[in-house]
C-alpha cells in the first residue's frame, strides 16, 4: 500500500468537521457518521458523530485487511459504496463489519487535490437503511465540503507550516501587496531599515519563495548577441 501523508488534523479543523459530521448524521437519519483517515494499512476514526446511539469513538483503528470493513471497498474501488442491509448482501452476509453491529452503510472516498484517496466519509446504523437519492446526494455533498477543507490543510502541510492558519497566510499576502520600494536601475528592494537587497533574497526571507535563475530572450540578445543566435541555430 502506498505511503500516505500525515493525517493528524489540527484541533480547530477537527472542531469544524465535528459540526459537519453531526449535521450529516442527523439529516440522513443514521446515528453513526464518521470521517476516517488512512494511516498506513489502517483507517483511524478522526471524527465521529455526537449521537447517543453511536458506539464508535474517535481514535478507533480499523485494519483494512480485516474481514468485513465496509470502508475497505470504498478505498479499493475509489467510489461510493451503499449497503442497505449487510445480512442480505454478499460478501457481508456472513462477515459483519469490523465495527460492532453495523448493518447499513453509505460511504464515499475522501481525496486530496492530487486525487490520492486518504480516507472515507460515511454513515452507518445497526438497522437496515435503503437511503433515497436525496440522502445519498447529501452525504456526497458533505464529502465534497470535507475535501475542500482538507485541501486547505494539505496546502499548509505542503508549505511546511502545519501549525499556521489561513489568517497567517492572508496577512502575509496583504503585506506583500503593499508597495515595495525597488531601485529603477539595479532592481534591488529597499527594506524598512533602509538597506537594499536583491529581489530573490528579499522574497526568500519575507515570503518563503525560492528563485531559480535563467535568462530571458531580450537579456540573452543584449548580453551575448550573435553567440546566442548561433547557439540556437
Amino acid at each position: 500500500m502506498p505511503s500516505h501523508p500525515d493525517t493528524r488534523l489540527a484541533p480547530e479543523i477537527l472542531a469544524d468537521f465535528q459540526g459537519t459530521i453531526d449535521l450529516m448524521a442527523r439529516i440522513v437519519g443514521m446515528p453513526v457518521g464518521l470521517l476516517n483517515l488512512l494511516e498506513g494499512d489502517e483507517l483511524r476514526v478522526a471524527v465521529s458523530a455526537d449521537h447517543p446511539d453511536n458506539p464508535i469513538e474517535p481514535g478507533l483503528r480499523m485494519p483494512l485487511n480485516a474481514p468485513g470493513v465496509f470502508c475497505q471497498k470504498v478505498i479499493s474501488t475509489g467510489g461510493m459504496v451503499h449497503i442497505p442491509d449487510a445480512l442480505h448482501e454478499n460478501p457481508w452476509a456472513d462477515v459483519p463489519d469490523f465495527r460492532p453491529g453495523m448493518l447499513s452503510y453509505l460511504g464515499f472516498p475522501v481525496r486530496l487535490p492530487d486525487g490520492e484517496v486518504i480516507g472515507t466519509l460515511c454513515v452507518l446504523d445497526s438497522r437496515p437503511h435503503a437511503l433515497d437519492a436525496d440522502r445519498i446526494a447529501l452525504v456526497e455533498r458533505m464529502r465534497d465540503l470535507a475535501e475542500r477543507h482538507l485541501e486547505l490543510w494539505w496546502l499548509n502541510r505542503s508549505l511546511g507550516d502545519s501549525g499556521r492558519n489561513l489568517v497567517d497566510y492572508r496577512s502575509e499576502i496583504d503585506a506583500l501587496r503593499r508597495m515595495v520600494p525597488i531601485c529603477s536601475s539595479c532592481k534591488r528592494v529597499r527594506e524598512d531599515e533602509g538597506f537594499w537587497r536583491a529581489v530573490d533574497a528579499y522574497f526568500g526571507e519575507h515570503a518563503g519563495v525560492e528563485f531559480t535563475h535563467g535568462i530571458c530572450p531580450d537579456c540573452e540578445q543584449r548580453l551575448y548577441g550573435d553567440l546566442a543566435r548561433e547557439g540556437r541555430g
